[in-house]
């Protein structure tokens, strides 16, 4: 079964017959991400809970004009049996002919639905979970996502049954993503894009990162009017090659560590000076003494406070990386946008 339906669509079933209960699909846009997923779910009798990050994103979803069923309903001809019911603080029921088929929930509500029975879901699917620049994120997206599959998956394993399935859909907007940095995967999607490499699976965690990058789709759809308009632009990488502009602008940078002193350590990464030159160098091994700060809000509050020239020192390129992973934890630290 291949990553790609006949049409050229993207293939769903290929990420459910993974047999990897994490799953990480990142492709161009309009390649059937969102509609194969629901397709799939609905016509396999498989429950979901969609998942948004913000309310806002939620609500506009779950609207009759630009409902996440829409598409898939319309075309088999079924959007008229489709009803969305509200749940005060929780999100949205989605039924159709009057069958609950998924829930729809945002990361900014998952404390509310702690407790609830999920044993009827099987798959949750955190759409767009990597956002647009710009875009405001949540504290602990990761932990949030976390807490929400705990509550649905619950002691299932332990009675034998299968684990819920998460899969989180995206454009490639960037390697620097809330989940991406919580669960250690920045670096290797960083190299998967950089080696054009389209699938890692990695059994022991039981996740995978799947990358579209040669979609039939994205083919047809850089010959029409908007893509010959933007070709070489940022934005035709993102939405027709599946390029990630930061990671391609990244360069990794290996020093002589003894010409550095080192300034901070800060969570995950030790920040060093050049004993000579205004440079700095900022990587995940510390050699020598310097102070230690905790990789929290009190800890950044602390390190943006004491260290706040080194944001001065990145914006000018006096800053050089080791890992990618690096320097977005640097910008985390720093409290700089995604």
């Amino acid at each position: 079964m291949g990553k790609y339906l006949e049409a050229g669509w993207l293939n769903f079933g290929y990420l459910e017959k993974m047999h990897m209960n994490f799953l990480f699909a990142v492709g161009a846009r309009g390649i059937g991400k969102t509609y194969s997923a629901i397709k799939y779910c609905i016509e396999h009798d498989i429950k979901f809970v969609f998942v948004r990050r913000s309310v806002v994103q939620l609500d506009f979803i779950s609207n009759p004009v630009s409902h996440v069923l829409r598409p898939y309903l319309t075309d088999v001809g079924k959007w008229d049996a489709c009803e969305t019911e509200p749940i005060k603080n929780v999100g949205y029921v989605y039924k159709i002919d009057g069958e609950i088929v998924g829930i729809g929930t945002s990361l900014s509500m998952v404390a509310n639905i702690r407790g609830f029975d999920g044993s009827a879901f099987n798959v949750i699917i955190f759409d767009e979970f990597i956002p647009k620049k710009g875009e405001r994120v949540l504290t602990d997206e990761g932990s949030a996502i976390a807490d929400l599959y705990e509550t649905v998956n619950r002691n299932r394993e332990l009675m034998g049954q299968d684990p819920v399935k998460l899969i989180c859909l995206a454009n490639s907007n960037s390697g620097n993503n809330p989940m991406f940095n919580y669960y250690g995967l920045t670096n290797q999607y960083a190299n998967m894009q950089k080696k054009r490499k389209e699938v890692y699976i990695n059994p022991e965690r039981g996740c995978a990162i799947v990358r579209y990058d040669a979609s039939p789709i994205s083919a047809e759809k850089a010959k029409t009017a908007l893509y010959r308009f933007a070709k070489n632009t940022a934005y035709y990488d993102m939405a027709i090659d599946n390029i990630a502009e930061d990671i391609t602008e990244f360069h990794q940078a290996k020093v002589n560590l003894s010409e550095y002193i080192p300034v901070v350590k800060v969570g995950e990464i030790v920040i060093y000076r050049h004993k000579a030159e205004r440079l700095f160098y900022v990587t995940d091994y510390l050699n020598g003494t310097c102070p230690v700060l905790a990789g929290d809000e009190k800890g950044f509050t602390v390190f943006r406070h004491e260290y706040w020239t080194l944001k001065e020192h990145y914006v000018k390129n006096h800053i050089q990386f080791f890992q990618y992973s690096h320097e977005c934890y640097f910008r985390l630290a720093c409290g700089l946008k995604w």
